[in-house]
């Protein structure tokens, strides 16, 4: 008998190790990612969108991220999903339930998505990404790797070079400054998914 409860015992505990992994990996996917009410909006709308909304999130964005790692964390929610929701909260007009529009999605090398164009203020949300970029024969190269999510506030973006600046401050705490944008080439995307949406209009 006391074979058969250990056999049991050790049975129960690979079952609730899997299901504590399976619980973590669930908590890792955790941004707003529901559809704002009203009709699909067309280009024009989405221009629209950005010069009344957008510009007000990334001027925000850029205020809280200059005031420093330290003030900037005060008074905002737990990082770094919460530096995206505080600035929405705090913008009159602004729809909170969700990210917005979905205007843009990339899997690795290929664009699986785009209804619009890309503009400062938009909401970038990357998850499991994999940035690898060789200049000058591989003599220079740099890696960016996430595992889980990374959320930030477009400032600013290049479309020949396809380069993303991103601000948020709880990103890259201990490599870069907090009151810096951090750029992505999504040519340089190899593994993940990169997403981009417009702030929508409270109705």
């Amino acid at each position: 008998m006391k074979g058969y409860a250990k056999i049991i015992y050790n049975l129960i505990s690979i079952l609730a190790g899997r299901l504590r992994f399976v619980k973590t990996q669930l908590c890792k996917y955790n941004f707003i990612n529901t559809v704002p009410p009203g009709p699909q909006p067309d280009l024009e709308k989405l221009i629209a969108l950005s010069n009344k909304i957008g510009v007000v999130v990334k001027q925000r964005a850029i205020a809280l991220s200059k005031r420093g790692s330290t003030t900037a964390t005060q008074g905002l929610k737990s990082a770094p999903a919460g530096f995206v929701e505080s600035i929405l909260e705090g913008i009159n007009g602004a729809y909170k339930g969700s990210y917005g529009w979905l205007i843009f999605t990339q899997k690795e090398s290929t664009v699986q998505h785009q209804s619009g164009d890309i503009m400062p203020g938009d909401i970038v949300v990357m998850m499991d990404v994999v940035f690898k970029r060789r200049r000058f024969g591989g003599l220079e190269s740099r890696t960016i790797l996430v595992s889980g999510e990374l959320f930030g506030v477009l400032g600013e973006f290049e479309p020949k070079k396809r380069k993303l600046k991103v601000w948020n401050p709880f990103s890259w705490p201990t490599i870069y400054a907090p009151d810096e944008p951090v750029s992505y080439c999504l040519d340089d995307l190899k593994n993940g998914v990169v997403q981009i949406y417009r702030v929508a209009e409270d109705c």
